[in-house]
């Protein structure tokens, strides 16, 4: 009698492990297609996706003879998302990531939405930013104002996003996170978003 109730509660703590386990979302790795065949004047590719039927375009427009080119402008321009359909008709222009260097998205699979995440960067990390999308369509909505002190790891290798009924939250954790308010930057070991009703905001 005795083992069998010991039974019994190995089972239930692996069911609450499995349950803590199927909250987090997958991370899902997407190859990025070569000889993307698309044209978009005086843009400049440097990497695209394919999501089901659509497109994720990311790269830049350049400038001609030093000069910004329509339809960027001084205050909107640099690395951009382009969504594209099935026919490769733009149907989302993200605004402009001014002078940030690189923009590495990571996806992630919520149900019938992906979640995209893409880690900004220069010489250092400067962030992440957030879209979900949902068969045709893409959002922005919003940044994450973290970062690492850490030259050897980026802050989206430390992110978790877990599903919690209809909210989700973005966890950090790491003795190396920077917390970036105002540019004011504070020291933490763990750091928490949530995204509900279709608001991004930080938890602590």
């Amino acid at each position: 009698m005795k083992q069998y109730f010991i039974i019994l509660f190995i089972l239930s703590l692996t069911h609450i492990n499995a349950q803590k386990t199927d909250d987090l979302l997958e991370k899902i790795e997407l190859k990025e297609i070569d000889n993307f065949n698309f044209k978009e004047k005086n843009f400049d590719i440097t990497s695209v996706y394919n999501l089901e039927k659509n497109f994720l375009v990311i790269g830049n427009y350049i400038p001609i003879n030093g000069k910004i080119t329509f339809p960027d402008t001084i205050k909107d321009y640099g690395i951009r998302i382009l969504f594209l359909n099935d026919k490769k008709e733009i149907t989302y222009k993200s605004h402009g990531l001014m002078d940030v260097w690189h923009c590495n998205p990571t996806f992630y699979k919520n149900g019938s939405k992906f979640i995209l995440v893409c880690q900004l960067s220069m010489e250092q990390d400067c962030g992440l930013e957030v879209y979900v999308i949902e068969n045709t369509n893409i959002k922005f909505i919003g940044n994450i104002n973290v970062e690492t002190s850490s030259e050897e790891s980026q802050v989206i290798n430390f992110l978790k996003i877990r599903k919690q009924g209809e909210k989700l939250i973005f966890s950090f954790k790491s003795d190396t996170l920077l917390l970036n308010i105002n540019d004011k930057f504070i020291k933490k070991s763990k750091v928490e978003y949530e995204y509900f009703k279709n608001k991004l905001v930080l938890l602590n």
